[in-house]
């Protein structure tokens, strides 16, 4: 990716693209993680150097709990997205979906706390 990138943003559900992005190109990339939710959108904003992913995919065809979160990460320079950064080491995502029963949920909230008891310890 191009080295000059300054700002990385990961767009969430419905934000597909950057409105004022410029001079746009898009990046396929590989990963070792495999692959990101999308091509990476390559632009200028205000004559910054931008990098933008749509997390789920143009036109949300990603489910949350099936995104790739380290191959999406894996496109931006280290420091362009300090916000993010600092949360992917402790973000985890649950299953959430309105088909639902009351025992699907009793079963995630039953698996999230027992993973949150193990690392208390």
């Amino acid at each position: 990716m191009d080295s000059d990138i300054r700002i990385g943003v990961i767009g969430g559900s419905g934000l597909y693209e950057m409105e004022g992005l410029i001079d746009v190109t898009h990046v396929s990339l590989d990963t070792p993680f495999g692959s990101p939710s999308d091509n990476y959108i390559i632009g200028r904003l205000e004559g910054i150097p931008v990098a933008f992913l749509p997390r789920h995919g143009r036109g949300h065809r990603i489910s949350p709990s099936k995104l790739n979160f380290r191959a999406n990460k894996y496109g931006f320079k280290k420091g362009t997205m300090p916000n993010v950064e600092s949360l992917f080491p402790r973000l985890i995502t649950i299953p959430i979906f309105p088909k639902m029963s009351n025992e699907d949920v009793y079963d995630v909230i039953n698996a999230l706390d027992k993973v949150i008891k193990y690392y208390k310890k």
